[in-house]
């Protein structure tokens, strides 16, 4: 009456399973560094708004990633929809009393953008201490503060 029971998890499970775990692991790192958005910024570039464009070059020509601004801010949100802002995990909670938060372009769009800013930015005649004043009245009070 007693048959050899097959075994629930096997060595092939194992191998299988802590594969696919790397796997999703590797991803999630990915998502959290951007390179997906960093692969195909030319594409998402061309589609942003003129608005979105300048806050953007604001952060690059400033060299700060990171800022804190309004939670609902539309033009945020979308950025953050295409991959180029990311709020980080762990800080919605302390800034949420005033409904700001932060907000951080990821590791590898910054890292393309930053190296490459003369491909996605205009070349100002002015000098860019100027351009930068410009693009900052522009944004006005939106971005509370750059960290």
């Amino acid at each position: 009456m007693t048959k050899n029971k097959k075994p629930l998890w096997d060595s092939q499970k194992q191998k299988d399973y802590w594969l696919e775990k790397k796997q999703a692991v590797l991803r999630a790192e990915e998502r959290r560094d951007g390179k997906h958005t960093a692969k195909h910024i030319d594409s998402i570039w061309k589609d942003l708004t003129n608005d979105e464009k300048s806050i953007i070059e604001y952060l690059v020509l400033s060299a700060h990633s990171t800022f804190i601004a309004k939670f609902e801010d539309d033009t945020f949100s979308s950025l953050t929809s295409k991959g180029l802002l990311q709020i980080p995990p762990g800080v919605g909670t302390l800034f949420m009393q005033k409904m700001e938060t932060a907000y951080r372009v990821p590791v590898a769009v910054w890292a393309v953008l930053s190296k490459e800013h003369t491909r996605f930015f205009s070349h100002p005649s002015s000098p860019i201490s100027k351009h930068l004043a410009d693009l900052k009245k522009g944004i006005g009070s939106r971005i509370d503060k750059l960290i």
